[in-house]
């Protein structure tokens, strides 16, 4: 494994993308345990909340305090749209304001 990974830099030797690889490399492994923890996070919320649950959680609050947790639920897991979306669309047919 690591052979090819140094063949592939070495194919981009004299351009910006062997920096971005490396750099994108070191990020990545610098975030991965926020990573494993927000897939643990949203997978568990989406496995054991109900969105009748969210919904009411959501509703029950003022509507800053809403839009506070879900930003900071947002911050930490990493859906994507194609997640989120739908999620978003059911979550605001069953009552959960728009903003949050």
């Amino acid at each position: 494994m690591n052979q090819v990974f140094y063949e592939l830099l070495h194919q981009f030797e004299a351009s910006y993308t062997k920096r971005i690889l490396l750099e994108s490399l070191d990020l990545l492994g610098k975030l991965w345990p926020y990573l494993v923890g927000g897939v643990l996070l949203s997978t568990l919320i989406k496995t054991f909340i109900s969105k009748e649950k969210m919904a009411t959680f959501f509703g029950s609050r003022s509507h800053s305090v809403s839009i506070l947790v879900a930003a900071l639920l947002g911050a930490v897991s990493p859906i994507g749209s194609y997640v989120i979306i739908p999620m978003a669309a059911a979550l605001l047919l069953i009552g959960v304001p728009l903003s949050v």
